[in-house]
């Protein structure tokens, strides 16, 4: 039986997205699969939380109050390169300009909704394994 202690952490997530049903869902599917999951409603809390401690990886809504996800993202890479912390943008909008700006500002990925929580799931655990760079254009 191998000690509690020699087990690997389970890895931390933050999702930032202003719509309170969708981080209830992906809170509490990324749960149900052993993450740990800490779910902010904007940029601003998003940044707050990535002062406060270790992530794995970040899921980042791009149109958010405030704060969005892009102008998110530039910050997180200010601090944070994209093999330290990878972040995965997702949006419901048909914004090539949007997705082209994250790809250059180091995004990992990108998924558009609605999404496959198969997909998602298939995302985040490749790049918490390997993390890469945006390399899809839309």
């Amino acid at each position: 039986m191998t000690p509690l202690a020699d087990l690997p952490p389970k890895a931390s997530i933050l999702i930032a997205d202003d719509d309170a049903s969708n981080r209830e869902v992906l809170t509490y599917y990324l749960r149900r699969q052993g993450f740990d999951v800490h779910a902010v409603s904007d940029g601003e809390q998003a940044l707050a939380a990535i002062a406060a401690r270790r992530f794995a990886l970040v899921l980042l809504d791009v149109v958010m109050p405030g704060l969005d996800g892009i102008e998110t993202l530039r910050r997180i890479r200010g601090t944070h390169g994209a093999g330290e912390l990878p972040v995965i943008l997702f949006t419901g909008l048909d914004a090539p300009d949007a997705l082209d700006a994250a790809g250059q500002l180091g995004a990992n990925d990108w998924l558009a909704k609605p999404y496959q929580l198969a997909d998602l799931l298939a995302a985040v655990r490749g790049q918490i394994a390997s993390p890469t760079v945006l390399a899809r254009t839309v």
